[in-house]
């Protein structure tokens, strides 16, 4: 049965307001959450709803992390290069004669201690003579901060020679890795290239000190010949 219409103002009010909070309660955000300032003004432009605006929105937000992060890596990549060149101008001023305070500089120019300087200088040497493609791909924001810094610490007491090695093994793909995982398969390349290396100079020792023993066996000469009456 329909009822009656009513002129009382605040009934119809009240009605239209429990309606319409009944109608739209699917739609809000889970836990009550407020959706971002211009979310759903964007969603109606576009046609969608509520919910769909909270998508769409949390998506554009992950992303514009993704890209600071991005930018991130890239300023550090430049901060590093920067460091590196002032390295350089400071060896070319001892090599002139003209003292060199270099890190009590860098300390005072970027209100860090001296120790944090130095710090930074030995880190940013190692980038740029041992790995070179770890620095390349923070310079195009394709590995981000975090991850180099596992690459950077994690190989800090190898060569040169086998910290490239390992990063050539590593990278492209530690892009996608998460630090743990980086960690991880740093180790286990770097334990690998290491006992190589130990393998084939202890093989090439042995071929020395064979060498050798066969040169200084009594009974025989330089050229290996049986020297008479000594068979």
């Amino acid at each position: 049965m329909s009822e009656e219409p009513t002129d009382d103002p605040h009934v119809g009010a009240d009605d239209r307001a429990e309606g319409a909070a009944d109608a739209g309660a699917s739609d809000l955000p889970a836990g009550g959450d407020d959706l971002p300032i211009g979310a759903v003004p964007a969603a109606e432009d576009r046609g969608l709803s509520r919910s769909q605006a909270r998508d769409a929105a949390h998506s554009a937000t992950l992303e514009a992390m993704a890209e600071h992060l991005r930018c991130d890596a890239r300023s550090w990549a430049a901060q590093v290069r920067t460091m590196s060149e002032l390295s350089d101008l400071s060896v070319l001023g001892a090599k002139a004669g003209v003292p060199q305070f270099g890190q009590l500089e860098m300390a005072g120019s970027w209100s860090v201690s001296q120790l944090t300087a130095s710090r930074w200088q030995e880190e940013a040497e190692r980038f740029v003579t041992a790995l070179p493609q770890t620095l390349a791909l923070l310079e195009t924001g394709q590995l981000l901060r975090h991850q180099a810094v596992v690459l950077l610490h994690r190989t800090r007491h190898c060569t040169v020679e086998v910290a490239g090695k390992v990063e050539a093994e590593v990278l492209p793909a530690a892009t996608g890795w998460c630090p743990a995982d980086i960690g991880r398969r740093v180790d286990r390349v770097v334990l690998r290239i290491e006992s190589e290396q130990a393998d084939a100079a202890a093989a090439e020792q042995r071929h020395a000190d064979a060498a050798a023993e066969r040169r200084t066996s009594p009974g025989r000469s330089w050229t290996g010949w049986v020297w008479p009456g000594r068979c």
